[in-house]
């Protein structure tokens, strides 16, 4: 009788230990780079919809608003919950029957915070655009991912004119 190949019920417990363990390393490896990739992505819809406020503003002649929402239908929320940007015709940040809507961003599967900090009135809430493609209001679109590590935290400037530009959040203050 020949010897039999095969593996013992400890042998296989014990490379399953051990693939469990490398996995579980290599989950928390790509912690940061899932960071990155969520705070990126959250700032890169944002700046679309910006770009998109500014060519909507222009070509229907009014105000454009984005604002914070939870729904998706009012500015009702956290940005990081998502966005909606419509066509305001009164210019109340208000959508109302008369008004559009032209996007909606989800981002409620994404972790991290999405902060605006205006430097006019209105505060966090809303950003609008005029008809000239400029802001009534500039400041900045601020990321700071979950864990706190600054070296994924990220910025997104707009100017009085409605030009955006990208940069580090170096203390993931949104200072």
């Amino acid at each position: 009788m020949g010897k039999e190949a095969g593996v013992t019920l400890l042998e296989l417990l014990m490379a399953l230990a051990i693939a469990a363990l490398l996995t579980g390393l290599a989950v928390q490896g790509f912690r940061p780079l899932l960071e990155r990739g969520g705070g990126g992505r959250m700032l890169a819809a944002v700046a679309d919809s910006i770009r998109l406020a500014r060519s909507a503003a222009a070509r229907h002649n009014g105000t454009v608003t984005l604002c914070g929402s939870a729904d998706g239908q009012t500015c009702n929320g956290g940005w990081d919950e998502g966005s909606i940007l419509f066509i305001d015709h009164d210019g109340d940040r208000v959508m109302d029957a008369g008004d559009r809507l032209l996007q909606r961003n989800d981002f409620s599967g994404l972790s991290g915070t999405l902060r605006w900090r205006a430097f006019s009135s209105g505060g966090g809430k809303y950003l609008q655009v005029t008809p000239q493609g400029s802001t009534k209001q500039n400041g900045s679109f601020h990321y700071c991912p979950e864990s706190g590590d600054v070296h994924n935290a990220r910025r997104l400037i707009i100017s009085p004119t409605g030009r955006i530009r990208y940069s580090e959040d170096v203390q993931c203050d949104g200072v």
